[in-house]
């Protein structure tokens, strides 16, 4: 295979570039692997905030209820007050012209 001098000015940079290439595609899984890391963390520490601060706003609610356990007790008994005095309005309402008996005679 004889290569003329024009040609061997083509070929020669040309070897460069595909070593180059060769080395980014030798190279391009450990990159992966590390931009997958990188993600992964991210990832984990965003998990590890959420879980803390859920556990903090359940803390929150627990000593929120028992801080106000009297006050809510107290809104409890008003709000079943309310529906009892409900009860009574929709039961003394009755008809004026119907009775309570049925007359069945024929």
């Amino acid at each position: 295979m004889n290569m003329k001098s024009v040609e061997m000015q083509i070929a020669l940079p040309r070897t460069s570039e595909a070593g180059r290439i060769q080395q980014e595609q030798q190279q391009r899984p450990l990159i992966d692997q590390s931009i997958l890391a990188g993600q992964n963390m991210k990832a984990s520490e965003l998990e590890r905030k959420k879980s803390q601060a859920m556990e903090q706003s359940a803390h929150n609610k627990a000593v929120k209820r028992e801080g106000n356990a009297a006050a809510d007790q107290e809104q409890e008994q008003a709000e079943a007050e309310e529906k009892q005095g409900e009860r009574e309005k929709e039961q003394a309402a009755e008809h004026p012209f119907k009775g309570r008996h049925i007359d069945l005679s024929l």
